[in-house]
């Protein structure tokens, strides 16, 4: 794996590599604790060489960032925190062109994103959380 994220109450993880084009849901029976993780359910990554995700504080939004689109992927799931229910909304182009991460600002009016070719942070402003 390169990339994890967890649902805010905790009882989420998931987990996303380079290798495997697949993006990994497991339920968690105690918030917080990995070693009580059982498997749920995968969907297929946006990007054939994905390194992160994230989510929006609602789970409603899934967010993917790889260097194989050079892209950052929207997807608009359904079902709050289930992947399985998650339909590509739209992308933006990545700055970097070996982007390895993607996280939100608190209020969701910032999005940052690490980039290896350039050795850098993006930090883009949005209009709309």
């Amino acid at each position: 794996p390169t990339g994890i994220a967890f649902s805010t109450d905790g009882t989420k993880l998931y987990e996303v590599g380079s290798d495997s084009d697949q993006i990994y849901e497991s339920d968690l029976s105690t918030a917080w604790d990995i070693s009580t993780a059982t498997f749920s359910q995968s969907i297929s990554t946006q990007d054939d060489n994905s390194f992160d995700i994230a989510f929006s504080g609602d789970g409603k939004k899934l967010y993917e960032v790889g260097s194989g689109g050079e892209k950052i992927y929207e997807s608009d799931l359904a079902v709050a925190w289930d992947i399985s229910t998650a339909v590509f909304s739209q992308s933006i182009s990545t700055q970097d062109s070996v982007s390895y991460g993607i996280a939100f600002s608190g209020d969701g009016k910032k999005l940052y994103e690490v980039g290896a070719d350039y050795d850098q942070i993006y930090e883009y402003d949005l209009s709309t959380a």
